[in-house]
């Protein structure tokens, strides 16, 4: 197991690891299943929901990890260098991105926290406990792009909606790169032997470099930035007839395998010039660190059949066999 996990361990959200059988629901089903209740009123684009405790929405964190995190793996296990058109890589960016976009929301629900696209009919649930409860404070939530913050301390789960450009994605890795420094932050005071947590903090550090394309990017969207020069605009020599030797080529492939490896084993190559070789190795390192989270879960699952042996384990060992 990769010491990467160590890293992550004690920010997980409390009780992840203890969820077991198969992936069911989600965060919309459990907000449909209105088991929650009010205290405060809702505002214009947030509510504060109070549980008994938080076992159920845990639950509902940990079946959307277990299926963001193969449906990674499978987005970057799928990836093919194709003898007719070895140059070809458009549609691996394409790929080594999404599998980046779904690692980034399976790490996030391992810290308590999602992402989550709400049709207005799933949103009126909140809204309709609301007003059973008093609250409702004369407004309604519409359905949009939620981010919601598990907080086990007080019993709460903090919805709060997420408008801005660039739409889902763009907010999704804002949200990751903020846990991810919460994460480095975290790592001087989490028992890690003072040599490790050294080389920890310098990768970690370097993927958060690389998601804000080396600094200028504050709000972390380098990576979708260049999946739209490659899906909607053509560029980067990723389309016939290329723009790049074969060598270059090659490695993209080979960095596109990667995701197999210790996460902390693989370096991001500087650029200008290589933006499809960094993008890839970071698809890698974020499919690496979803999948060894997924196996720490599982290792550390008290009682019963952990949930992520039905998903990311299991197709760990039909890719092994």
């Amino acid at each position: 197991m990769s010491l990467i996990t160590s890293a992550f361990r004690t920010l997980w959200v409390p009780g992840i690891n203890a969820v077991v059988g198969r992936p069911t629901g989600g965060m919309p089903d459990w907000f449909a299943n209105g088991k929650f209740h009010f205290y405060t009123p809702i505002g214009k684009n947030s509510a504060t929901l109070s549980v008994s405790q938080t076992t159920g929405v845990v639950e509902a964190l940990a079946a959307d990890c277990a299926k963001f995190t193969t449906a990674a793996i499978e987005s970057m296990e799928g990836i093919d260098q194709r003898g007719s058109f070895p140059k070809s890589v458009g549609w691996l960016t394409i790929r080594s991105y999404y599998a980046a976009f779904f690692s980034a929301h399976a790490i996030l629900r391992v810290l308590g926290v999602s992402c989550t696209q709400f049709e207005s009919a799933q949103v009126s649930y909140v809204n309709a406990v609301a007003n059973v409860y008093g609250m409702g404070n004369g407004v309604s939530l519409g359905g949009g792009l939620y981010e919601c913050v598990v907080d086990a301390t007080s019993n709460h789960v903090k919805l709060t909606k997420r408008n801005g450009s660039g739409g889902s994605h763009i907010m999704t890795w804002k949200v990751l790169l903020r846990e991810l420094r919460r994460v480095i932050q975290s790592i001087p005071g989490a028992g890690i032997l003072s040599a490790d947590a050294q080389i920890l903090i310098a990768r970690l550090t370097e993927l958060e470099f690389a998601m804000t394309d080396e600094g200028g990017n504050g709000a972390g969207s380098w990576m979708p930035n260049i999946r739209n020069r490659v899906n909607y605009r053509l560029e980067l020599g990723a389309w016939f007839p290329y723009g790049e030797r074969r060598e270059y080529y090659d490695k993209l492939f080979t960095a596109a395998r990667l995701w197999k490896n210790d996460p902390l084993s693989i370096t991001i190559s500087p650029r200008p010039g290589r933006e499809l070789q960094c993008l890839v190795e970071c698809a890698a390192i974020l499919v690496g660190i979803a999948r060894e989270l997924s196996i720490d879960l599982a290792a550390r699952c008290p009682n019963g059949t952990s949930m992520q042996k039905y998903a990311c384990l299991s197709m760990l060992n039909q890719l092994a066999a």
